[in-house]
C-alpha cells in the first residue's frame, strides 16, 4: 500500500475540518470594525497593518468585580469579569503567512487585566501567531491548575510538557528569538496560547504605571508562536491621540521574519481607531508576494480557484487513489 503527500494532505484536511476550535474564543473580528493590510516593497521588506475599535460595550472591570475568587457575571454577555475575552480571526492569505512567517490574529479583551501587579489593569492582548488555529487546538493544551487557565508545572502529555521547553543560548542560557532580558515564570503557561516572556525589569510595577504597549513573546516547544503587544486601557480610550513605538532585536535569531519594528497609533478624538503595525524582513520579495496576491504563482500562471467543499472533495478523492494503488 502506498501513500503520498496528497493522500497525507486529504488526510490532514479531513481532520482539520472536524478539529474543536471552541477553547480559543470566538471566531469572529466583526465587533472590532477590524482591518488587515500587508505590503511588501522594493527591499524585500513587509509592513503588516490591522486596525480596530474598541467595542463600547464590552466590560470594564473594577475593584468590586475583579477581587481574586469574585465571580461577579458581566450583565452583556454573562461571563465573569476575570474571564479573558478572546476573538480571533481567520488565517491570513496564504501569500502573507509565507511573507511574514504570521498565520493568524486574536485580539483579546481582558476586563480586569492580569494577575501581575503591572499588569492589573484592563488591557487587550494583540495577539499575531505563526501557528494555526487547528494547531493551538490540538497541540497547544495541557493539564491545568484548578480554577485558571494556567498550566499545572506537572503535566501528564507531551503535548503539556511542551510549554515547558524552551530554547537557550548555550553561553549565557537567554531565550532564543527574543529580545534581551526576556524571561518567563511556569505560571504564565497559559492554555492554548503558550509560554509568555517579557523582559520584568522593564514592565510596570504598579496598575497605574502602565501607560505604553508592552512586548511580549510566546513560545512553545522551543519555538516562538506569537508576537504580542499587550495595549493598556490608558493607551487607546479617551480622545487624545496617542502613539508609541519600537525595534526589537532579538537574541540568537533563527526566524528571519519576525518583526524589528512595532507601533500602536491611537487616533483619539478624530477616529478612536487603533492600529498595529508590524515591519520585518520578507520571506517573498515584492513581485513574488504581488503575483501571489494576484492569484499567480511565481511561474506567472492562475492559480486554480475552487470551492473549499469542492476542493476537500477532490483531495479526497484523490486520496483515496493513491492510498488503493
Amino acid at each position: 500500500m502506498k501513500f503520498s503527500f496528497l493522500a497525507l494532505s486529504a488526510v490532514s484536511t479531513l481532520a482539520t475540518a472536524q478539529v474543536d476550535l471552541s477553547g480559543l474564543g470566538t471566531n469572529d473580528l466583526s465587533a472590532y470594525k477590524y482591518e488587515m493590510e500587508t505590503t511588501v516593497d522594493e527591499n524585500c521588506d513587509y509592513t503588516l497593518t490591522v486596525k480596530y475599535s474598541h467595542p463600547e460595550d464590552f466590560p470594564i472591570g473594577g475593584p468590586d468585580t475583579c477581587a481574586p475568587g469574585v465571580n461577579v457575571p458581566e450583565p452583556g454577555d454573562g461571563l465573569p469579569y476575570l474571564m479573558g475575552r478572546s476573538y480571533w480571526g481567520d488565517r491570513f492569505p496564504q501569500h502573507v503567512r509565507d511573507a511574514t512567517g504570521l498565520d493568524h490574529p486574536s485580539i483579546d479583551w481582558n476586563a480586569c487585566g492580569h494577575p501581575d501587579d503591572g499588569f492589573l489593569t484592563p488591557h487587550y492582548d494583540v495577539h499575531f501567531y505563526t501557528v494555526s488555529p487547528t494547531f493551538r487546538a490540538m497541540n497547544v493544551v495541557c493539564d491545568l491548575i484548578e480554577g485558571l487557565p494556567v498550566c499545572n508545572p506537572v503535566q501528564s502529555s507531551s503535548e503539556g510538557e511542551g510549554f515547558f521547553k524552551v530554547a537557550r543560548t548555550d553561553d549565557s542560557q537567554q531565550l532564543v528569538n527574543m529580545p534581551q532580558g526576556f524571561e518567563y515564570t511556569i505560571d504564565h503557561a497559559v492554555t492554548y496560547m503558550g509560554l509568555h516572556a517579557w523582559n520584568f525589569e522593564e514592565a510596570p510595577q504598579s496598575p497605574g504605571e502602565w501607560k505604553n504597549p508592552a512586548h511580549i513573546m510566546i513560545t512553545y516547544d522551543r519555538e516562538i508562536i506569537a508576537f504580542e503587544p499587550m495595549l493598556p486601557m490608558p493607551f487607546f480610550l479617551g480622545d487624545a491621540a496617542t502613539f508609541y513605538e519600537a525595534r526589537p532585536e532579538y537574541i540568537a535569531q533563527t526566524i528571519s521574519t519576525l518583526p524589528n519594528y512595532y507601533s500602536v497609533t491611537y487616533g483619539g478624538a478624530d477616529n478612536h481607531v487603533t492600529t498595529v503595525v508590524l515591519k520585518g524582513s520578507s520571506a517573498v520579495c515584492k513581485a513574488d508576494f504581488e503575483a501571489a496576491a494576484n492569484g499567480k504563482n511565481i511561474m506567472g500562471s492562475t492559480a486554480p480557484t475552487m470551492p473549499s467543499s469542492t476542493f476537500v472533495a477532490a483531495l479526497v478523492s484523490a486520496a483515496a487513489l493513491w492510498i488503493i494503488f
